[in-house]
Parts: C-alpha cells; structure tokens; sequence
C-alpha cells in the first residue's frame, strides 16, 4: 500500500512539474528603461519581451509608482513562439509639472502571463524598472546603459524557480528537461523509500 501511495506521489511530482514548467515562456530583456525627457516634452523607450516557448503567449502590461502618470504603454501584447516583442513606453512631462517629484521619476512595469486555468494555475510576472529623467529638475543619464542582456522571469510566489534556472541556463529543450525531472523524482522516491524502508514483501501462498 505504502508502495503504491510512493508511485502516485511521484507520478503527480512529474506531471505537475512538466505541465508548469512547459507552460510559462515569459522573458525579457535586461536593464532598467530610461527615459530622458523634460518639461513640456515627450520621449519614448522600448525593452524586449521574449516567448522562450513553443506557442503564441498573450501577455498583459501595467504601471506602477510615481511614473505612472506620465506613462503610455500597450494593455496587451501577443507574442510568437521563440520571438521577441518590443514594448513601446512614451513619457510626457506637462507644461505645468511642478517638479514635486524631482527630476528622476521611478516606477514599475509589470509584464504577466497568465496561466492555463485548471485545478493549478499559477501566473508569470516580469517586473522591469522605469526612470523617467527631467534636466530641468536634475535627471540625467548615467554614463554607461546596457539592455542587450536577455533574463528569464520566475512565476510569482517564487515557484518553479529551478526550470526558470534551466531555461537561463539554455536547456529548453522539452526531452531534456523531461528527463531531468523524471532522474530527479526517481531519486526523491529513492531517499524516502530508503528513509522509511517502504520495502515490498511477498504474499505467502495459502495452504
């Protein structure tokens, strides 16, 4: 009975974490965005966001912070499988700003991908750092700006956090990481079957 309990266990381990770690795709770009921008003007910026996975993804996007305000960016975005998509982010600083804010203006986009829905789903969110930089106001761009680096986005909650690793790490083939799983699930029922000495005893045969 123990037995058969250990093999279900292990069979749900490998289905659920093919099922989750298949699912989500979700990536983007590295670096903060920056937008250089002043008083009565308007600037734009764009960052990538990538389908590491093999179908089209549909991904919602929203701002947070003091930034906000200022911001126009896309609601919802489609992205091919093995593609990259660029978000398109416009700053305007009204006439009137009264620099309340300083000249260096931060906030958030928010980038999710959500989950198939069933009895789990678990949803993808990418978090990207904004500045919007005012001269009048002090907000200059620092000397040195890279975003060609590209970084994988973990789900919320932090789950899943080892595929997220493997897909950085580059294995995103499917075979492979299904073998990986299913070495590591054989050793896990392994250590408890030794822990608990779940061991398979004979039926006596009956006289």
């Amino acid at each position: 009975m123990k037995n058969k309990k250990l093999i279900s266990l292990a069979t749900m381990a490998i289905v659920f974490s093919l099922s989750t770690s298949f699912a989500f795709a979700l990536g983007m770009t590295a670096g903060p965005v920056r937008i250089l921008v002043d008083v009565g003007s308007s600037g734009s910026a764009t960052y990538g966001l990538v389908n590491n996975g093999n179908e089209t993804i549909t991904v919602t996007l929203r701002v947070e912070g003091d930034a906000a305000q200022f911001l126009e960016i896309p609601t919802k975005l489609e992205i091919e499988p093995k593609k990259v998509e660029y978000v398109n982010v416009r700053a305007t600083i009204p006439q009137n700003y009264d620099g309340s804010l300083g000249g260096n203006i931060t906030g958030f986009i928010y980038a999710v991908q959500e989950g198939t829905p069933g009895q789990v789903q678990i949803n993808v969110q990418a978090k990207k750092s904004l500045q919007l930089l005012i001269p009048t106001y002090g907000g200059k761009l620092p000397e040195a700006a890279s975003q060609t680096q590209t970084q994988t986005q973990t789900p919320s909650g932090d789950l899943m956090t080892g595929f997220a690793s493997l897909s950085a790490a580059g294995l995103t083939d499917p075979l492979v990481i299904a073998v990986i799983v299913v070495v590591i699930v054989i050793i896990v029922v392994f250590v408890l079957s030794r822990r608990f000495k779940i061991v398979a005893v004979p039926k006596k045969n009956k006289k």
